[in-house]
């Protein structure tokens, strides 16, 4: 974080030298997430504290992200792959899952 600060501030004033940083985890259960590591990764994320912000991050956030998944897979009835606006998944009009 220290690193991106320093480049994004090298201009006078532009960026100042403590903006905000966040840093968004990935969601488990996919092809990033990788199920496996995916604790130590966001071990790793928050510079080997556990959370955010912390004294050798001041200033940070993080953003967990979750994954609603694919409908289609595992023989689940599978509708078209179209978000309906709303965060979820949705079938065309008089069509219905298929």
């Amino acid at each position: 974080v220290s690193t991106w600060r320093k480049a994004w501030s090298v201009a006078l004033n532009t960026t100042p030298k403590d903006f905000p940083f966040g840093i968004v985890s990935l969601a488990g259960g996919t092809s990033e997430g990788h199920n496996n590591n995916m604790g130590a990764f966001r071990f790793a994320q928050t510079g080997n504290r556990g959370f955010l912000p912390s004294k050798a991050m001041p200033n940070t956030f993080s953003a967990q992200a979750f994954d609603a998944g694919d409908p289609c897979i595992d023989g689940g009835h599978c509708c078209i792959n179209s978000v309906d606006g709303q965060g979820g998944w949705s079938c065309m009009a008089g069509e219905g899952p298929y």
